[in-house]
């Protein structure tokens, strides 16, 4: 029981900061009255990022260090989606009055491509796990993985059901041109973290330096791009004693 609950927690409070692709969508579909759809996107990649969790769990972080060449090209896969979604938002295509078709299906894929996609979440899980490790609360026993992961992925749901909600309540205060120019500039934020990713991919696979190792850990605080909803915590300091935060939550 303690060990679903410590993974609620991480995931619930990791959530929190309203920055990766993910929140940015939720809010989006939100202001767009499409709750379901947003609820959808939050399922998708609680449920990635619950396998993650997992993952750390079974100490699964050393494939990054193995195959590095893994993490640039899920930037350019990354950078692709968020350019897309990004000009759709940002060009008012999807800021119609009339309201569009029921889309679960595709929403919870969205959100569970998204977090998929960015392996650099099992390093912040490892250190969120490795942290937990060290205070004792937490037993490397296999027989915990499944509960810390489900409890995970509970926790970022519940935060972004409690931020559905609450976006629910107001939504009736906002005029239609509010909601349509903050949709756009969520657009406009897509696509600032799509070039992100554009950028780290191009940064790693051809402008890194000739005398660089091509075999360096992605366990660096420059290899974590801002990208969804995870516990805040730094892979660069996990130590059984680390507590330092650390980057977005693709929730």
């Amino acid at each position: 029981m303690l060990t679903l609950l410590l993974g609620f927690a991480f995931g619930f409070v990791g959530s929190i900061p309203v920055a990766g692709p993910i929140s940015l969508l939720v809010v989006a579909y939100s202001l767009q009255a499409r709750y379901r759809d947003a609820l959808a996107l939050a399922a998708g990649g609680a449920l990635a990022e619950g396998a993650y969790a997992a993952l750390a769990f079974r100490g699964m972080s050393v494939l990054l260090a193995r195959y590095p060449q893994a993490l640039p090209w899920s930037r350019a896969a990354g950078a692709l989606v968020l350019l897309g979604l990004g000009v759709a938002f940002a060009r008012g295509a999807m800021t119609s009055d009339r309201p569009p078709p029921a889309s679960q299906g595709r929403s919870f894929f969205v959100g569970f491509g998204l977090t998929a996609l960015n392996p650099t979440l099992l390093v912040t899980w490892t250190a969120a796990t490795t942290t937990l490790y060290g205070t004792g609360l937490l037993r490397p026993d296999q027989a915990t993985v499944a509960p810390f992961a489900t409890g995970a992925a509970a926790g970022i749901v519940c935060w972004f059901a409690v931020l559905i909600v609450f976006l629910r309540r107001h939504h009736g205060r906002l005029q239609p041109a509010t909601i349509a120019r903050v949709v756009r500039a969520v657009g406009g934020l897509l696509i600032a973290l799509g070039l992100w990713f554009a950028w780290g991919f191009a940064r790693d696979t051809y402008l890194r330096p000739a005398g660089s190792s091509s075999t360096a850990t992605p366990a660096t605080t420059s290899s974590i791009d801002p990208s969804v909803s995870g516990p805040s915590v730094s892979p660069a300091s996990a130590a059984p004693s680390s507590t330092a935060a650390a980057g977005f939550t693709y929730a």
